[in-house]
């Protein structure tokens, strides 16, 4: 187990789900956040998990961390409309009542896994960082381009529009406001210029092996979650638009 003796700073993760099996983007992204501060710091992770669900620490995780908590996700629908919903429903009560508790010892940092949790920022008197995946409301807003309904486009513009106003309020309360790359970060700071941003992409893993795949054969790999929008929009671009010029 991490952390104990010798350990440089006392670290509080908390993010809306468990990042290990490390399937998708920001699984990757924070689980090995997790792996690399693990094995010189004293971490304590706390994680999201769905209504009803048994909560099954994976021993990696375990292993990486001196404490794993898990809290149900909100079950009640939302009654504030100003609140954005994925916000709403990473506030339940019993994650409020763990984060309290928690917030009476002594933490060097609090690191805040996406926009979802930013509630629970004001619980703390030390540090907080907010890791954004994405900046939420472009991504919204992006999605309203490429539904296939008026109500859905209108529906998606709806919540981009909430998302922004939510994000210009409480941005600027953040230490840190970590981003993955400078267009985000630009793009950030147009929306909202009192947030302090620092850019740390994502990477890749040089050490896994390789997907072996035949030279001279027309075949693309991609790997990424076609459930999240951008990457379905990608691979459209790619199919429709970007490989037929080069196999013309």
């Amino acid at each position: 187990m991490a952390g104990g003796q010798g350990a440089v700073l006392k670290i509080l993760h908390i993010a809306p789900f468990l990042p290990y099996p490390p399937r998708g983007g920001p699984l990757l992204r924070i689980w090995h956040m997790l792996r690399h501060l693990g094995t010189r710091n004293d971490l304590t992770f706390v994680g999201l998990i769905g209504p009803g669900e048994v909560p099954i620490i994976p021993e990696p995780l375990a292993q990486c961390c001196s404490r794993v908590y898990t809290a149900p996700v909100q079950t009640q629908a939302p009654t504030d409309m100003e609140l954005p919903d994925q916000v709403h429903y990473c506030n339940s009560p019993e994650l409020r009542s763990l984060v309290e508790r928690l917030a009476e010892e002594h933490w060097d940092l609090v690191v805040l896994h996406t926009l979802a949790l930013a509630e629970q920022a004001g619980i703390f008197r030390v540090p907080v960082v907010l890791d954004e995946h994405n900046m939420e409301s472009d991504l919204h807003f992006q999605q309203s381009l490429h539904v296939s309904s008026a109500h859905e486009s209108v529906r998606w513009r709806a919540q981009a529009l909430r998302l922004g106003r939510y994000e210009q309020t409480v941005w600027p309360a953040f230490a840190r406001l970590l981003v993955v790359s400078q267009e985000q970060r630009d793009q950030v700071l147009r929306s909202c210029p009192q947030a302090r941003v620092q850019v740390v992409p994502n990477g890749c893993d040089t050490s896994a092996p390789l997907v072996p795949l035949a030279c001279g054969t027309r075949r693309v790999f991609f790997c990424g979650l076609l459930s999240y929008p951008p990457n379905l929009q990608a691979v459209q671009q790619l199919l429709y638009k970007i490989m037929p010029r080069l196999w013309a």
